[in-house]
């Protein structure tokens, strides 16, 4: 039978577009999957939507932090309920392929600390373009791969137990939790794999509002990861991240 997998999904106030995420884990043509959102803090019509999913969808479960405490949390609080041996997750405003789940599960090796894949931007800009010919790689990607630059993204397919062991996401960092906690999953286990398949939607409209990623906490988030894993880099690394915190 194939192995159970947990889809953990964070939430704040998404009602607008939470419908589509929810939708693309419903049409997976891996069946054997449970998701579970966890609602951080909602005002909106969040917690209603999610009850009508449930009312008709069994394995489908709801959390609700009562007050915001961040997408780390409400992650760590997804992945300690999780019933899977797989564990991967899906921001509010982003949408997986049909056949996401399916192909990282067949693509998995305890060889790899974890398997992802590549995304689609949208909408498509020249931007996008250049950077994913330019930027991202596939295939295996080493320590010193990951802390060149985040070459996996930010989801992947991991074993509970792994991400268990490590702690959890670190709900001390203001951004870049994702890609910390790549760096110490390749730390602990050794190199990951990349596919090249794009199994993954990141939209990027202004309609949605603010992405994590544009958070106005990026620069101590950055120089938090800094600090915890500047021992393990080495100058051009370092140098990457002083410029990137020069630009914002």
């Amino acid at each position: 039978m194939n192995p159970l997998v947990s889809v953990y999904l964070p939430t704040h106030n998404r009602a607008h577009v939470l419908p589509r995420a929810i939708e693309s884990v419903l049409s997976q043509d891996y069946k054997n999957w449970e998701l579970l959102i966890i609602d951080d803090g909602s005002t909106d019509d969040t917690e209603a939507l999610v009850k009508s999913y449930i009312d008709r969808v069994d394995n489908v479960r709801y959390f609700k932090n009562n007050t915001p405490k961040g997408a780390c949390v409400a992650r760590n609080v997804g992945i300690h309920n999780a019933k899977g041996v797989f564990v991967t997750g899906l921001d509010d405003d982003d949408a997986f392929t049909p056949d996401r789940l399916s192909t990282l599960v067949a693509a998995y090796s305890d060889d790899y600390s974890f398997v992802c894949s590549a995304w689609k931007m949208v909408p498509r800009t020249i931007r996008n373009t250049l950077r994913d010919i330019l930027r991202y790689r596939s295939g295996l990607i080493s320590l010193q791969d990951i802390l060149d630059a985040n070459q996996v993204g930010n989801q992947v397919l991991v074993k509970r137990d792994r991400i268990l062991a490590l702690g959890g996401f670190d709900e001390s960092l203001t951004a870049w939790q994702d890609y910390d906690m790549w760096v110490r999953l390749i730390q602990a286990y050794g190199p990951a794999f990349k596919l090249a398949k794009k199994t993954q939607i990141i939209y990027e409209q202004s309609s949605i509002g603010q992405r994590i990623s544009n958070s106005p906490k990026r620069i101590q988030g950055i120089k938090l990861f800094r600090e915890k894993h500047g021992s393990i880099m080495n100058e051009k690394q370092l140098k990457r991240v002083e410029a990137l915190l020069g630009e914002i």
